[in-house]
């Protein structure tokens, strides 16, 4: 950079000469502070963190270094040694360092924190807000000796380039921003793996559904509409339904037992049995 930059203004290759020794010299500083901080974060000991931080404040340019434990809360900010103690666990980056940490089979407690998998009603599954999932079903008419059929297609973002799906082809944008299980885990999942587990768990979902309908236990498992409303994505955010009839905002209030999407217009609550949502706050 400094060579090209030097052919056309020699002030301008100096700054960028110098920025990147200053850039060197901080992360020198931090390493040679890596036992001292190792040790006083694996004790959580926040005086002795909160010395580091203000050594590393008053050397400048460290305003880029945050510590934190494996539930999110920060024990250090080199930015300002005197602000800790606060959750970041709403931090992409850090949870998905904390799936990294499950990976490698680290720290347990990491798992309650991990990006969850939610459903964008009636057919989606986000995490962090993004589509990884969506379904699609298709009703084929029998006749009386060969009843309906229902065929069932799940589509799952598992590995490929996040730049295809923030730019697709064709340059026409996504209704729902998205992302694949790799890139919200943080890690390489396997296609193969996902396919035989995803296969194995709507097998035994349509097996309970068939037995026992969506309100129904079976064998310890929560009922098939509970595990829905632990799950709802927008749970007391406002969104427009976007149905047959025409388009209804409100404030999404839960799961009925038949497993309708509950809408609070302002003047009742309004159960949503076909269309999607688009729109609003989460």
């Amino acid at each position: 950079e400094v060579q090209t930059r030097v052919r056309l203004d020699l002030n301008s290759a100096r700054s960028a000469y110098t920025a990147y020794g200053q850039r060197i010299e901080y992360f020198l500083r931090a390493t040679a502070l890596d036992d001292d901080l190792r040790r006083a974060t694996a004790a959580g000991d926040r005086t002795a963190l909160a010395m580091l931080a203000e050594r590393l404040h008053s050397a400048g340019g460290m305003d880029f270094m945050t510590v934190v434990d494996t539930r999110g809360t920060v024990l250090m900010r080199g930015g300002d040694p005197k602000q800790n103690a606060d959750g970041r666990i709403d931090n992409a980056l850090v949870r998905r360092a904390l799936v990294e940490l499950i990976a490698r089979g680290m720290p347990p407690e990491a798992a309650a924190f991990a990006p969850r998998p939610l459903v964008k009603w009636p057919n989606d599954l986000l995490i962090d807000d993004a589509k990884v999932v969506g379904i699609l079903c298709e009703q084929s008419l029998g006749s009386a000796s060969n009843g309906n059929v229902i065929y069932v297609g799940i589509g799952i973002n598992v590995a490929f380039e996040q730049t295809l799906l923030d730019e697709p082809i064709g340059g026409e944008a996504l209704r729902h921003r998205a992302t694949t299980l790799s890139n919200a885990a943080g890690r390489a999942i396997d296609v193969d793996e996902t396919i035989e587990l995803v296969s194995q768990e709507v097998a035994d979902a349509l097996e309970q559904f068939e037995s026992h309908g969506l309100a129904g236990t079976s064998a310890g498992r929560p009922s098939l509409v509970d595990e829905l409303r632990s799950s709802l994505a927008y749970v007391g955010g406002r969104r427009t339904w976007l149905s047959p009839r025409g388009e209804i905002s409100g404030r999404i209030v839960g799961i009925d037992d038949d497993g309708r999407l509950l809408l609070d217009d302002g003047h009742g609550i309004l159960a949503c049995d076909a269309g999607e949502l688009s729109g609003g706050e989460a």
